[in-house]
């Protein structure tokens, strides 16, 4: 089995996480937003199945001035829909152990 995990936008972009913090009393230092991905990659590893988890690519294409979230809306847009498949084809592509389904 292999899951993929998706990266919220508050993790990859920091000005989206302040604005969701500024309503609260919250500080950023109240969390830790790579704790559910390093909990989620440690479940896998501890019952055998694999993790992509494409958290640092976004955050890499996020910091380099490209949007990969709908404005307003937590969800992909048409670029993170993007690298998000590619993240997967490249996982896929590199696994040794990976055998398409026969057609």
């Amino acid at each position: 089995m292999i899951v993929a995990l998706i990266p919220s936008v508050e993790a990859v972009d920091v000005n989206r996480f302040n604005r969701v913090i500024a309503y609260n009393v919250l500080e950023a230092d109240d969390f830790d937003l790579d704790k559910p991905y390093r909990i989620l990659e440690a479940l896998g590893k501890e019952n055998g199945f694999e993790i992509v988890n494409p958290l640092e690519n976004f955050r890499t294409v996020h910091a380099n001035d490209k949007k990969l979230f709908l404005e307003g809306d937590p969800h992909f847009n048409k670029d993170g829909h993007e690298l998000f498949a590619q993240q997967i084809g490249n996982y896929l592509k590199s696994s040794q152990d990976f055998r398409p389904p026969d057609m």
